[in-house]
């Protein structure tokens, strides 16, 4: 399983890439980071400051898991 990490924290995407590594996904990668060539996400993780329609373009097959960093349930709502 190949999973993407897109948080507004590179802090909290680099703890949450080690985790998954230590955890036995080997295959994570981490925005900013040059991904490998024809490689697909199969899970897409983001926050409500990363989640854009132009990153879910770029990861058409994957699932999304929305991580909640404390966004107000308004806000939350008004998500693009």
């Amino acid at each position: 399983m190949t999973i993407a990490i897109h948080l507004g924290s590179q802090l909290l995407s680099e703890a949450i890439q080690q985790l998954l590594a230590r955890s036995g996904y080997d295959t994570v990668v981490v925005s900013g980071r040059p991904p490998t060539k024809g490689l697909t996400s199969d899970v897409l993780l983001v926050d409500s400051t990363t989640l854009r329609r132009d990153l879910l373009a770029r990861y058409p097959e994957a699932k999304v898991l929305l991580m909640d960093t404390g966004t107000e349930p308004a806000k939350l709502c008004a998500i693009d």
